[in-house]
C-alpha cells in the first residue's frame, strides 16, 4: 500500500464524521490526484463515503481497517533500506576512493558545460 493511501486512511479513520477533502492536501501536502485515487478504489469497494468535497469511512471501511490494521500501517516496504545488490567488493572506510574511469560517459560531462 503507498504511503499516501496509508495517510488519507489514517485520517478518515481518526475522524468519525466526514472529513474535507482540501485539509487532505494542505495538511498531508498530498496531490488531488493521489486523495481521488484513494478514495475511489475506497469507495469501489464500499468501504468509503466520497462526495467530491469530504469523505469518511463507512461502518464496513472502518472495520475493515481495524482488520487488516497490520497490513495497512505495519507491513510497509523500505525498498530505500534494503542492501544494494552490488557484486562488487566494498573498500575499506580508510581507503580513498577511485572510479573506474572506463565505465564513465566522458560526454555526460562536456554536455553539462555546454
Amino acid at each position: 500500500m503507498e504511503s499516501h493511501a496509508r495517510e488519507i486512511i489514517s485520517l478518515l479513520y481518526s475522524n468519525a464524521d466526514w472529513v474535507d477533502l482540501y485539509l487532505l492536501h494542505e495538511e498531508k501536502k498530498l496531490s488531488p490526484g493521489q486523495v481521488a485515487e484513494t478514495l475511489l478504489l475506497l469507495q469501489s469497494e464500499g468501504n468509503c463515503d466520497f462526495n467530491g468535497v469530504s469523505a469518511k469511512l463507512t461502518t464496513k471501511g472502518r472495520q475493515w481497517v481495524y482488520e487488516n490494521r497490520k497490513e495497512i500501517f505495519f507491513n510497509v516496504a523500505r525498498s530505500w533500506a534494503r542492501k544494494t545488490s552490488s557484486s562488487e567488493v566494498a573498500i575499506a572506510p580508510n581507503e580513498p576512493y577511485m572510479p573506474d574511469l572506463a565505465r564513465l560517459d566522458i560526454n555526460f560531462f562536456r554536455n553539462l558545460i555546454d
